[in-house]
């Protein structure tokens, strides 16, 4: 009988784990208006638009999240993000606390190609991490 109750018990606890995780959402360049901008002009500022909702997650946990910009693209300043260089890439690194249960995290970072850049496709990595789980975007635009 207690075998049966812990396998019951066990299996119980393994699918709510099973099912805890996060979904990464990111667009850039990113238009409140929700239009499909698919291109960006050299010395403009964008924004890069980042969403990380955490769900059946049952503690507290850290991510973090790391942005790499093509060469060419550099972030600006913004509160909360880390701004490096390496390889000759620009990137960005910020890290989020993701409640309980569920939750959502969100945060633009603005982004300023250079003014002579070259025409041509163009592609942002955005990557999310924790204890448990790795996600990544890549965002193609011209």
């Amino acid at each position: 009988m207690i075998y049966k109750f812990l396998s019951m018990l066990l299996l119980l606890c393994w699918s709510t784990t099973a099912s805890a995780g996060a979904r990464l959402q990111a667009e850039y360049p990113y238009s409140l208006e929700q239009k499909n901008i698919q291109q960006v002009e050299g010395g403009s500022t964008m924004p890069l638009y980042i969403n990380l909702t955490s769900y059946d997650v049952p503690d507290v946990q850290e991510a973090t999240i790391k942005v790499t910009l093509p060469t060419g693209f550099r972030p600006l300043q913004s509160p909360g993000w880390e701004l490096r260089e390496e390889a000759g890439a620009q990137s960005a690194l910020a890290k989020w606390q993701l409640p309980a249960s569920y939750g959502q995290n969100f945060d633009l970072l603005y982004v300023q190609p250079e003014v002579a850049l070259p025409a041509g496709k163009y592609r942002i990595l955005v990557e999310a991490s924790s204890g448990a789980w790795q996600l990544k975007r890549v965002i193609s635009f011209s």
